[in-house]
C-alpha cells in the first residue's frame, strides 16, 4: 500500500520549525516591507501552518500579505503570481486566474512559464476544468518531477476516473520522496485517500489515513477524514487533542457529532461552536468556506436553506461534481424541487460525473421532472468517473 520506511522529522519538531520560519520571515518582512522573496516565503509558510494544524488566522494573514504585493512591488511577473496565490487559497479562482494573466504579459522574453504553469494547472483542476489541467500537469511532471508534481497528476488521473494509472502515478510520487519533513508525504497520502474514499474503496483510504496519521498526527484535514471512516471512541482520541491549537470549524463539527453518538447533548457544545466558526468565516471568506460550511449546514447544522446558500455560492467559482453533489443534498435537505432541478440538469451536463453524481441522478430519474435550466458547465474532460 505505501512503500516509503524511513524515518521523517517528529510532527513536534516539525510545527517548531514551521513556526521558526514564519516568526523569521515576519522579522525580514517588518526591516524590509517591500522585499517580495520574504513576502512569498511567508505567504507560504502560513498557508502550508493554516493547512495543516486548522489555522484560519494564517489564512487570512497570508491572504491579506499576498493582497499588498501588487502595491508593495507593481513591477514584473511575481507580484501578480503571488496575489493570485491568496487569492487561489480563498477560493477566488477567477481573480487568481485573471492574476497569471497579468502575469504572462509582465514575464521578460524567453522566461520560464513554470511558476505560473503550476499555478494554473492547480485552479483548473479546483473548478473543473480538466481537459486544460491534464496537459499542464504531465508537462509539470517532465520538467519538476518531483513527489508534489508526481502527487498533484495523480490526484487529477483520479478525479477522471482512471483510478489504475493514479495509484501508479501515486506510488512514483512516494518513491521520489527524499525530505525529511513528513508533510509532502502526509499529503500525499492524503490524497490517495481522498481518491479511493470518493470511489468507495473505504478500506484502502482508512488504511492510507492511519499511514498519514503515523506519520503526523496533528493534520486536521486528515483526522476530519479518517474520523468518518472508524469507531466513533476511536475518532474522539484522534480528533480531541487537536482543538487546543486549531480553530476549523470542520474539527468541532465533526468532535460533536461523535460525541452525540455515544451519549446525546454532549457534543452540543462543540456543534454550536462550529456553527459560530462557520458564520464567522463563511463572513469573511465565502467561496474559501461555502463548501464545507453547505455540507455542515446540510447535516449537523440542520439549516438546509443556509446549506442552499452555500451551495450557490460554491457553484459560482466551482462547476465541478463536488459542488453538484453538495447542491443536490441541500436540495433533498430542504425538499426544494426547483433546487433539485437546478442541481440535476447542472450535473447531467457534466462531462466528468463522480459516483456519487451517476447514483443521484438514477435515483432522480423519472421523480423529478425538470424544464431546462439552461445550465451550461465549463469545459472539462470528457470521460466519466466510474468506481473501480
Amino acid at each position: 500500500m505505501t512503500t516509503y520506511t524511513a524515518k521523517t522529522t517528529s510532527p513536534s519538531i516539525e510545527i517548531n520549525n514551521l513556526n521558526g520560519h514564519i516568526t523569521q520571515a515576519e522579522k525580514q518582512l517588518t526591516t524590509k516591507p517591500d522585499d517580495l522573496g520574504a513576502r512569498s516565503k511567508l505567504v507560504g509558510y502560513l498557508l502550508l501552518r493554516g493547512r495543516v494544524l486548522g489555522k484560519s488566522t494564517d489564512l487570512a494573514r497570508a491572504h491579506t500579505l499576498a493582497e499588498e504585493s501588487v502595491t508593495v512591488a507593481s513591477k514584473g511577473p511575481e507580484p501578480y503570481i503571488l496575489r493570485a496565490r491568496g487569492r487561489a487559497a480563498i477560493h477566488r479562482f477567477t481573480d487568481a486566474l485573471a492574476d497569471l494573466d497579468m502575469a504572462e504579459k509582465e514575464l521578460p522574453a524567453k522566461a520560464s512559464t513554470d511558476p505560473i504553469l503550476g499555478q494554473r494547472a492547480s485552479i483548473f483542476v479546483a473548478v473543473g476544468r480538466y481537459d486544460e489541467a491534464l496537459p499542464l500537469m504531465e508537462k509539470r511532471t517532465k520538467s519538476e518531477p518531483s513527489t508534489t508534481t508526481f502527487g498533484d497528476y495523480a490526484a487529477l488521473l483520479g478525479k477522471l476516473g482512471r483510478y489504475k494509472e493514479a495509484e501508479d502515478m501515486f506510488l512514483q510520487a512516494e518513491l521520489k520522496f527524499r525530505s525529511l519533513s513528513p508533510i509532502p508525504l502526509v499529503e500525499l497520502y492524503f490524497d490517495r485517500a481522498q481518491m479511493w474514499e470518493r470511489a468507495g474503496n473505504l478500506d484502502q483510504a482508512t488504511k492510507l489515513y492511519r499511514a498519514a496519521l503515523k506519520r503526523f498526527a496533528q493534520h486536521v484535514h486528515v483526522a476530519t477524514h479518517i474520523a468518518t471512516l472508524i469507531p466513533p471512541t476511536e475518532a474522539i482520541a484522534i480528533l480531541e487533542p487537536l482543538t487546543s491549537e486549531s480553530d476549523d470549524a470542520d474539527l468541532f463539527a465533526q468532535l460533536g457529532v461523535l460525541k452525540n453518538l455515544l451519549e446525546k447533548g454532549t457534543g452540543d457544545a462543540d456543534i454550536a461552536k462550529a456553527k459560530t466558526l462557520y458564520d464567522a468565516r463563511y463572513a469573511e471568506f465565502p467561496y474559501a468556506y461555502a463548501d464545507h460550511a453547505g455540507w455542515f449546514w446540510t447535516n449537523a447544522g440542520g439549516d438546509p436553506q443556509k446549506a442552499l446558500a452555500c451551495a450557490r455560492k460554491n457553484l459560482e467559482e466551482r462547476r465541478t461534481p463536488e459542488a453538484y453533489e453538495l447542491l443536490f443534498a441541500a436540495a433533498n435537505a430542504a425538499d426544494d424541487k426547483a433546487a433539485k432541478c437546478e442541481a440535476k440538469t447542472g450535473a447531467s451536463a457534466l462531462k466528468v460525473q463522480s459516483p456519487r453524481i451517476v447514483e443521484q441522478l438514477k435515483r432522480l430519474e423519472g421523480k423529478v421532472e425538470c424544464a431546462s435550466a439552461g445550465i451550461t458547465p465549463p469545459p472539462q474532460a470528457s470521460a466519466s468517473a466510474s468506481t473501480p
